[in-house]
């Protein structure tokens, strides 16, 4: 190669290197909040489990802009940072998908989850129960033909109960109403649909991330730190029950 055209061969790479652009600059204040889920669970579950329940509970928090990332919980390496962290135990055996039973009963009521509530205040530890969901959806599908209902209720139960945890937690509240995400007793009907945020639920999940409420995500993080071990009413303890009732009244949507 002549000296004329590595010249011109070197020239180019020069332009061609101030012309590629190079990765986003993003303003830390723009970025959306993270939210670190712990995941605690007292047998292991599947292969493909977190990354389906991840997959749930972002669908259903994406309008509020979070960033909500599922860990599993391990007591020997160090949790990635988030700006809110929380810890969901996952209570029993959390299959892919329910056995079909085939006709069984259904019970009249469940707890599915709760929240816990220390000296009045809401506190970032949950818990899921997988095995009386398992049995909620196994009874509702004892009511329908369709073999595929069963995957799609059980994972549609699974996104709920998760998503009313995490709003018990997020926004501290334990109040209960007749939204998607925040009602309580859940009925048949409501596993046909994925759950949905309203929109002032959206505003107020947008609300974490302003700098008065920095305390409370301090304080979720130390207290999510303090409560990883099972679930025992401690004194002065409460809390707030996710439950399931039999019937179709599913309420207004």
């Amino acid at each position: 190669m002549t000296a004329s055209k590595l010249s011109a061969v070197l020239v180019g790479a020069v332009v061609a290197a101030h012309a590629a652009p190079g990765p986003p600059v993003i303003d830390p204040a723009l970025r959306p909040l993270t939210v670190g889920v712990m995941l605690k669970f007292e047998q292991k579950p599947p292969s493909g489990f977190v990354k389906r329940l991840g997959t749930a509970v972002r669908e259903i928090f994406r309008p509020s802009g979070l960033d909500v990332r599922l860990e599993v919980f391990d007591n020997n390496l160090r949790p990635k940072e988030y700006n809110r962290a929380v810890v969901v135990e996952m209570r029993g055996a959390c299959p892919m998908v329910p056995p079909d039973l085939g006709p069984s009963n259904q019970p009249d009521r469940a707890t599915l989850g709760f929240t816990r509530i220390q000296e009045g205040e809401v506190i970032p530890f949950s818990m899921v129960d997988c095995e009386q969901l398992v049995r909620i959806v196994q009874g509702v599908r004892a009511q329908t033909p369709n073999r595929l209902f069963l995957y799609t209720a059980y994972w549609n139960a699974m996104g709920r109960v998760m998503a009313h945890e995490l709003m018990h937690m997020l926004l501290r509240t334990a109040d209960h109403r007749e939204t998607d995400c925040l009602r309580s007793p859940v009925r048949a009907g409501d596993l046909q649909f994925s759950a949905r945020l309203n929109p002032a639920e959206i505003a107020a999940l947008r609300q974490i991330g302003d700098p008065r409420v920095s305390a409370a995500a301090s304080r979720d993080k130390a207290e999510a730190k303090g409560n990883t071990g099972p679930s025992r009413r401690g004194r002065g303890e409460q809390f707030v029950f996710s439950t399931f009732v039999a019937g179709d009244d599913s309420g207004p949507r």
